[in-house]
């Protein structure tokens, strides 16, 4: 794989080729640009696939058999994405991942968009949330020149919305969404039972956690003390070893160790390679991001859901509680009035509470003990317990060809003829 230099192509690069990103900072879009990466790949094409990104995404995607050249940029910038606009404006297709930005830079410089959204929070209300979204891109210029929620996503060619945990309306300047199937791995949901010969495990899965939006001493402090109360539990249930995966600063936070025969190790892998260790883990607690979701409840697997770090997250949260999904859950006290609090005060604001909050709880013993009441109910659950079976059936229902259909949307709109 090829790195491209900021600003201009390559020589030797072919002149028909799509852009692909995901956020630089959170698992769900690196995943799920994973995902649908693996089915076009799947197909014959006569383009190349230029990744733009950085940060954790490029952890969780490097090394993609379908990438064929990276740009490492913040496609959140308008500034930063300025400094490649000869990339951008020569592609024929940018596939966008829920980044009104990099749409809006692409649209602007006649390049065609298809637009796939995995976040419910971007349409109940938006137009009364212009305001946070141009504070998440510290109100350059451009930005903050939107008026309308249709400037934010209605201008791409295709616009392919994710299913969703539940029915969030979808903002009526955008004329006929698609309604897709969640983007998964469609080989998580054929996991085989582990052997009974196999080290029994328990993963836990921080996705990104590190983001600009945060106070990063809050999170560092978040991983170490879910990494020890979940190594606790795993000694105290006879298992063998927890596996803390995440972006690769958990390497530094948390040393490896080993008291009796439970392990403690952090790594990180990239998305593939994460994959096969979710599948083959007995226990699994994660970040409540969407994907997460998705995944865990698709296999099937005794799922702890840690406390929400983000915005998005909390919503996630409270719609799992609202399907009756949530019987496994470490929360700390009063959290579902911190939800309401933060949903009602938009993201900008409410992930600012939301953080107080966290950090206020990280210094209590409220938040170590819900999380161990957490983690003693996770390591306790049967294979067999009914919670599972209605989490895998709600995610059977929802279908799992996301993926395959936005790889057909791609290569039935990518016409490098058109190209002008």
């Amino acid at each position: 794989m090829k790195p491209l230099s900021a600003g201009r192509l390559p020589d030797a690069a072919p002149s028909d080729y799509i852009l692909v990103d995901a956020c630089s900072y959170c698992y769900g879009p690196a995943s799920t640009v994973s995902t649908i990466l693996d089915a076009i790949g799947a197909e014959k094409r006569s383009f190349d696939i230029v990744f733009l990104g950085t940060g954790s995404s490029l952890e969780f995607l490097q090394g993609h058999p379908a990438i064929d050249r990276i740009v490492e940029v913040n496609t959140e910038s308008f500034s930063a994405l300025e400094q490649i606009q000869d990339v951008v404006s020569r592609a024929s297709l940018a596939l966008v991942n829920t980044n009104p930005v990099l749409a809006i830079f692409a649209k602007q410089r006649r390049v065609p968009v298809v637009y796939v959204d995995i976040l419910p929070w971007m349409h109940p209300e938006i137009e009364s949330q212009i305001d946070s979204i141009r504070g998440l891109y510290d109100n350059e210029a451009r930005l903050a020149q939107i008026k309308r929620p249709q400037d934010l996503l209605a201008g791409a060619d295709k616009f392919l919305m994710q299913a969703y945990l539940t029915d969030f309306p979808v903002d009526p300047s955008i004329r006929n969404p698609i309604r897709i199937a969640p983007l998964l791995d469609r080989h998580l949901l054929e996991r085989p039972r582990p052997g009974a010969d196999r080290r029994r495990r328990l993963l836990i899965s921080t996705g990104g956690l590190f983001n600009p939006d945060t106070r990063e001493e809050a999170l560092v402090e978040y991983a170490r003390q879910i990494a020890e109360i979940g190594w606790e539990a795993a000694r105290g249930a006879g298992l063998d070893e927890v596996l803390i995966c995440g972006p690769e600063k958990l390497q530094t936070i948390i040393p490896a160790r080993k008291a009796g025969q439970t392990s403690l190790t952090a790594a990180r892998f990239p998305h593939s390679a994460f994959m096969e260790q979710l599948k083959n883990s007995d226990y699994i607690a994660i970040v409540p991001g969407l994907t997460s979701i998705y995944e865990t409840f698709g296999l099937g697997i005794p799922t702890l859901l840690l406390p929400p770090t983000n915005y998005s997250q909390v919503l996630q949260t409270r719609a799992v509680i609202d399907a009756g999904l949530a019987d496994r859950l470490a929360v700390t006290e009063g959290f579902e009035e911190i939800c309401r609090e933060t949903a009602r005060h938009g993201e900008i604001e409410g992930t600012g509470r939301l953080l107080r909050m966290l950090e206020e709880a990280l210094r209590g013993k409220s938040f170590r003990q819900s999380v161990r009441n957490g983690f003693e109910r996770l390591v306790g659950t049967s294979r067999e317990d009914a919670v599972l079976s209605k989490r895998q059936s709600f995610m059977h229902a929802l279908g799992n060809d996301g993926a395959e259909t936005v790889a057909k949307h791609v290569l039935g709109l990518f016409a490098p003829a058109a190209k002008t």
